[in-house]
């Protein structure tokens, strides 16, 4: 079973969706195939996990490199599972199948948060300023992203008079 995803580019994926004209782009979940189905039923089996508790984990793998901004507490709530376990599932399946999976991009967290926060759009403009500068000046490598978005958020709010 394949995971699809419409796209706006011109891909066809005739294969195996036997519908012609559809457009689709594959996820993670084609790359890694059978080594990490393989890899899935060896842990669940060898070390007694439940299948929700990997599969929340695969989901975040699979947000994280598709560029979808969604925290840990993010999936565990939406699978009813603890944020622990996600976590520990989720470094045990990153180890296991050697994935590189890129960090959080601190520009997508600033939207993010200033829109949970209401903030105005000139405080998000100042705070995505400062963010270009701190990552310019590569002082971002390292640091939780929605920790320093806050940060810059709250920064930017009170040289703007929002605070």
């Amino acid at each position: 079973m394949r995971i699809k995803q419409k796209t706006n580019t011109s891909h066809v994926d005739e294969s195996r969706s036997g519908q012609r004209g559809r457009t689709s782009k594959r996820c993670c979940c084609d790359r890694y195939g059978d080594v990490a189905i393989g890899c899935a039923r060896r842990y669940i089996t060898a070390h007694g996990r439940t299948i929700s508790v990997v599969l929340a984990a695969a989901v975040y793998i699979a947000c994280r490199e598709m560029g979808a901004h969604r925290t840990l507490d993010d999936i565990a709530a939406g699978s009813n599972v603890k944020r622990e376990e996600v976590s520990k599932n989720f470094r045990v399946l990153h180890t296991c199948l050697d994935l590189k999976i890129p960090q959080q991009d601190p520009m997508k967290c600033i939207a993010k948060v200033a829109n949970v926060v209401k903030l105005s759009e000139k405080t998000k403009r100042k705070a995505a300023d400062i963010m270009s500068n701190v990552m310019k000046e590569e002082l971002s490598a390292g640091k939780d992203p929605m920790a320093l978005a806050a940060s810059i958020l709250y920064l930017s709010s009170i040289k703007t008079g929002e605070c």
